[in-house]
């Protein structure tokens, strides 16, 4: 007996563009194949058997248009899924040309490494191209296996695996977008170093300048200390004037004393000659002047010697430390470089210079800075021998003499441990003041023939070590004067 199949809703709506139209939730699915009979059954048993084959086709049709939505839903989980996907790569890669806009507008001067930038986000772009295009392929593939559906249990099959293969696909396009993440938060990073480097380079110009300008206030501060040194000596030739004439008058005294002890004496014999009578009494009154006389004479006399020793040791010492100054230091040199030739020695130099002193005198006053250099003068002389000699040259200058050293690192373990001792706490009165020094150190005869070459190499190598950072001491070398 024929039978007509109604198949013409069997498979599911297709849309425009060929892929599965999204299902209605709440609209059943279409109707059963019509398996209504065109004639009667010939005989009941065969009639049963036929419905019964039929309702088992139906359900077979059934259990495939089950299937198929079941694929139907896959793929459009896996299409979120692409979907879901594509949009990250596209954030990933607005993140990505915002960081090199970011990196253009901040390192103008790293034109190439901008360029390498933008070629890698070129690179990125053509790989969303490329997946894209596999994006179209996958598409195309899944247009095919539409039309390879006919067979739709096999079909089914085929189009869980492609979900399956989709779902890998997005699962290694958001491995791709986390690599993209990574890469731009490296980038990033990279910017994060070029600032830094950039903000290095600055700090290093601004320290560059501000060292500059502290030397041209140390030289202006050297200047300002040279021409009150010349100051100082101004007023210590017009007292040593004073005094010399203050001895001068002293003596005229003295002379004056010396005739009056004669008139008396004079007196005393006239008044012998004349007044024998009184002559005992004149004579004790006589004597008691004369002795008056010669007392006083001896007092002028003491005075004037102490005037003239005071004026010899003011002329060859500092008058706060009481250490010597630049004349006896340069003659204490001429007489340590002739020792040394004689017996085959040398002799080393020490600059030395007090770091930012001046601050303290600006902040603390000259009395505590006049107290700090006279603590600093004291610790100096306890760091070297009997033999050597400290002197103060300037403001906040000493220059330790070493007579007799065999090598330089003679010379380098003097000044470790002066750095050493003065970097100990200073008690000023209420103050607990820490400074630093920076020493320059010259040897005899590398170094200078003379006591001036020697004083002025160790200057220049005492600036050096300023220059680097003070707190150090610096060698003289041949190079330094020709910077």
């Amino acid at each position: 007996m024929a039978t007509t199949l109604n198949t013409t809703g069997g498979g599911p709506a297709q849309g425009a563009t060929g892929c599965p139209r999204a299902a209605n939730p709440g609209t059943p699915g279409p109707p059963p194949a019509d398996l209504t009979p065109l004639a009667e059954p010939e005989s009941a048993p065969l009639g049963n058997a036929r419905v019964a084959d039929r309702e088992s086709v139906a359900a077979d049709r059934r259990r495939e248009r089950a299937d198929l939505r079941e694929g139907v839903a896959d793929r459009r989980q896996a299409s979120a899924d692409l979907r879901e996907g594509v949009a990250d790569q596209r954030q990933a890669s607005a993140d990505l040309r915002e960081g090199v806009a970011d990196q253009r507008q901040e390192t103008a001067d790293r034109r190439e490494g901008v360029a390498d930038q933008r070629q890698e986000s070129a690179d990125r772009r053509e790989g969303v191209a490329d997946q894209r295009q596999d994006s179209a392929d996958r598409r195309e593939g899944v247009a095919d296996q539409r039309q390879e559906s006919a067979d739709r249990r096999e079909g089914v099959a085929d189009q869980r695996q492609d979900s399956a293969d989709l779902r890998e696909g997005v699962a290694d396009r958001r491995q791709a977008s986390a690599d993209l993440r990574e890469g731009v938060a490296d980038q990033r990073q990279e910017t994060a170093d070029l600032r830094e480097g950039v903000a290095d380079q600055r700090q290093e110009s601004a320290d560059l300048r501000q060292e500059a300008a502290n030397l041209r206030e140390e030289v202006a501060d050297r200047r300002q200390e040279a021409a009150e040194l010349r100051e100082e000596v101004a007023d210590r030739r017009q007292e040593a004037a004073e005094l010399r004439e203050e001895v001068a008058d002293r003596r005229q005294e003295a002379a004056e004393l010396r005739e009056e002890v004669a008139n008396l004496r004079e007196i005393a014999a006239r008044a012998k000659a004349e007044l024998a009578a009184d002559a005992a009494a004149q004579l004790r009154d006589a004597n008691e002047h004369l002795v008056v006389a010669s007392v006083k004479a001896l007092a002028l006399i003491e005075v004037a010697e102490q005037a003239r020793a005071q004026m010899a040791y003011l002329a060859m010492h500092d008058p706060l430390t009481g250490l010597p100054n630049r004349t006896l230091l340069t003659d204490r040199l001429a007489q340590a470089i002739t020792l040394a030739e004689r017996h085959g020695t040398k002799v080393a130099l020490m600059y030395l210079d007090l770091d930012h002193f001046k601050q303290i005198n600006d902040t603390l006053g000259h009395p505590v800075g006049d107290q700090l250099l006279q603590s600093a003068a004291g610790r100096l002389q306890a760091c070297v021998r009997h033999s050597d000699s400290v002197s103060r040259v300037g403001g906040d200058e000493f220059v330790v003499l070493l007579a007799a050293v065999m090598a330089a690192p003679d010379a380098v373990r003097t000044a470790e441990k002066v750095l050493r001792a003065l970097a100990e706490p200073h008690l000023i009165g209420d103050h607990r003041l820490q400074v630093t020094l920076s020493i320059g150190i010259s040897l005899y005869p590398y170094d200078g023939a003379d006591a001036a070459a020697l004083i002025a190499n160790a200057d220049l190598a005492m600036y050096h070590a300023k220059r680097g950072g003070g707190n150090r001491y610096q060698q003289f070398t041949a190079d330094m004067t020709g910077g």
